[in-house]
């Protein structure tokens, strides 16, 4: 996905659609919608609370999204947990520049998008 920032300026949420093809974009949205995160790669990878139990090692909390982008990715390990808005927000716009180059995807985009904002707003 285009992203418009420095590649050094690119929080762990920006790297990882930076890194997440465009032919993948709906498989991640239909994860997103489980609240399953989309592994990119064992370097690049998203969660979401359900996919953890308060006692495992990588809990962090009941709501937000993890993103994490390690070497050789990036140089040094991005990590971040952002709000289950702020995340809906970033998708958001990405679904809109998504849909520029595929229109005729919209219908089952935005279905997905719906499930996600009913899911975790």
């Amino acid at each position: 996905m285009k992203i418009d920032k420095n590649f050094d300026e690119l929080t762990a949420m920006e790297l990882y659609f930076l890194y997440l093809d465009e032919d993948k974009f709906v498989d991640a949205l239909e994860d997103f919608s489980n609240t399953v995160g989309y592994g990119i790669s064992e370097f690049i990878c998203c969660a979401f609370p359900s996919e953890y139990e308060s006692w495992e090692e990588g809990y962090f909390g009941d709501t937000g999204v993890k993103f994490e982008v390690e070497p050789p990715a990036v140089d040094e390990i991005k990590y971040e947990i952002v709000s289950n808005t702020d995340f809906i927000d970033f998708l958001d716009k990405l679904t809109h520049q998504y849909l520029v180059s595929y229109p005729m995807e919209q219908s089952k985009v935005e279905l997905l998008l719906n499930q996600i904002k009913t899911t975790l707003l």
